[in-house]
C-alpha cells in the first residue's frame, strides 16, 4: 500500500504539467507518451510481479508513475513562460525534499510521530520557499503573459 501511495502521489502531480500540455492545444503529446509508455510498463510489470509478487507490481506502477510525472514536466516547460528555467530552479530543492522524506519513511524503527515530525520540518520550509521567492518570477511571468495589463 506504501509503494501504492506513492505513485498515486506522483500521479496526482502529473496531472497538473498534463493539463497545461493539453489546455496549450497539445492533447497529442500525452496520448502519444502514455502509449509509448505501454509496452515498457507491461515488460516492468512483469518482472515485477514475477521478482516480487504484488509489491514488485506496486513498485513497478510507481516507478512509472515517477517517469510519467518527469516527462511531462520536461514536455510542458515550453508551454509556459520561461519554464525551462523553472525547472532547473525547482528540481533540487524538489528531489532534496523527496529524498528526505523518502528516507524518513523508509527508517521504519523511527515510529510515526518522528517520521510525521520529519515531514514537517521539510515540507514547511519547501512549501514556503515555493509559495515566496522560490517561483515569485515564475508567478509573475505568468500573470503578465495571462493579462497583459499586469
Amino acid at each position: 500500500m506504501q509503494l501504492l501511495a506513492v505513485g498515486a502521489f506522483f500521479t496526482g502531480l502529473s496531472f497538473i504539467p498534463s493539463a497545461l500540455i493539453q489546455a496549450v492545444g497539445q492533447p497529442r503529446k500525452v496520448g502519444v507518451l502514455l502509449i509509448a509508455e505501454m509496452p515498457l510498463f507491461l515488460l516492468g510489470l512483469w518482472w515485477g510481479v514475477r521478482w516480487a509478487g504484488t509489491a514488485g507490481a506496486a513498485l513497478v506502477w510507481s516507478v512509472r508513475a515517477l517517469v510519467d510525472l518527469i516527462v511531462l514536466m520536461i514536455m510542458a516547460a515550453p508551454s509556459m513562460p520561461d519554464g525551462r528555467a523553472l525547472i532547473r530552479r525547482a528540481a533540487l530543492p524538489a528531489l532534496g525534499t523527496l529524498a528526505v522524506l523518502g528516507g524518513a519513511f523508509a527508517i521504519r524503527s523511527l515510529g510515526l510521530p518522528i517520521r510525521l515530525a520529519i515531514l514537517a520540518a521539510v515540507l514547511v520550509p519547501f512549501a514556503i520557499w515555493a509559495a515566496g521567492p522560490g517561483l515569485a518570477e515564475e508567478r509573475r511571468a505568468l500573470r503578465a503573459a495571462l493579462d497583459p495589463r499586469y
